[in-house]
């Protein structure tokens, strides 16, 4: 999915690219991923994670955070302050006869023999048993767990297969329930559960090693990502991925698949969303803004069940798990965006 945040990119803008390392050229503190110059001259002894003993080379998976010098194509990804950093990633699988756990993407194939993309490349599947989860397809995101086979060690013999549901699932917030020790914190009213599989970033320059809800704080902003199970009451955010931000804004973020209550309220994830004339901007998928909250909710009649609604900027109530409009300042908006599934 490609969508259009903003139009108005200017030099030292942030930036963030994932990819391979090619071109690598120690002297200079250059490489490319793609056809993206990154320069890494400057990079702070911090914002070196995960880096071999050897240093960087081609063929290494990274991603990397930073700025764009200039606009229009020609700038270079530079790494020159504080909160700038380079994370290099173990893509490898093992060896055969290693056990693995892994999420990645159905390309082709059916249940019992598939190719799936994970991070690294594409591997092929051999399975003997059920698929569980959402309905198997090409192009859904799939875990499982296996053994490496293979002189390649590109082939999996797994033995099991989930199917997961959309990450349509986003909260973010300052974490309520913190716990000293575990796999769940409260976000927006909701618990968010954390696992094996998933992912911990921290922007805010502290301790990454480790890091998870363990190492969260009440003032922390934190931004979840994932899915919502149902399938015990009141339900629970499954996280595929929790950010720690920079900062503290005190406004909240929340997305999930919305319910309209009446003409003029939201309910996402079971938290009420009120809107207004004043301080609410209402959107259509892209980013199309609409003229008034009629606008807004007459569309979302329009696309009917499962509609994905994302509310920015909003004032989160605890005490009747509710989100309200700013009472002035940057409005709140409301729009309707499309999700992968």
């Amino acid at each position: 999915y490609i969508g259009l945040v903003q139009d108005n990119v200017v030099a030292d803008d942030n930036a963030e690219l994932r990819g391979t390392i090619r071109e690598f050229d120690a002297a200079t503190s250059t490489f490319r991923i793609g056809g993206q110059q990154v320069n890494f001259t400057g990079l702070p002894a911090g914002g070196r994670i995960g880096w071999p003993a050897t240093g960087l080379a081609n063929g290494q998976v990274v991603d990397v955070r930073g700025r764009i010098d200039a606009v229009g194509g020609s700038g270079v990804l530079r790494t020159d302050r504080t909160a700038d950093r380079i994370e290099v990633f173990d893509v490898s699988l093992g060896g055969s006869g290693d056990r693995v756990a892994l999420e990645g993407y159905v390309t082709a194939g059916i249940p019992s023999a598939f190719t799936a993309t994970v991070p690294g490349g594409t591997i092929a599947v051999n399975s003997g048993v059920a698929a569980g989860g959402e309905a198997f397809g090409i192009g859904k995101k799939v875990r499982l767990r296996g053994t490496v086979s293979g002189s390649g060690g590109d082939v999996v013999n797994a033995s099991s297969v989930t199917v997961l549901p959309a990450h349509d699932v986003a909260l973010q917030g300052n974490p309520g329930d913190v716990p000293a020790a575990g796999d769940t914190f409260t976000l927006l009213g909701k618990t968010v559960e954390t696992d094996g599989y998933t992912i911990f970033r921290d922007a805010t320059g502290g301790i990454r090693d480790g890091f998870g809800p363990a190492g969260l704080a009440a003032g922390d902003t934190v931004r979840a990502i994932g899915w919502f199970d149902n399938a015990v009451a009141p339900g629970k955010v499954v996280a595929a991925r929790v950010d720690r931000l920079a900062g503290t804004a005190g406004r909240v973020d929340l997305q999930g698949p919305a319910i309209p209550v009446g003409a003029t309220s939201l309910s996402i994830l079971g938290v009420t969303v009120t809107t207004d004339e004043a301080n609410t901007d209402y959107f259509d998928r892209g980013g199309v803004a609409l003229e008034s909250r009629a606008a807004f909710f007459q569309r979302l009649s329009i696309i009917g069940s499962g509609a994905v609604v994302q509310v920015r900027n909003g004032v989160f109530i605890s005490a009747s798990a509710r989100i309200d409009p700013p009472a002035s300042g940057i409005a709140m908006e409301i729009e309707i965006i499309p999700v992968n599934r």
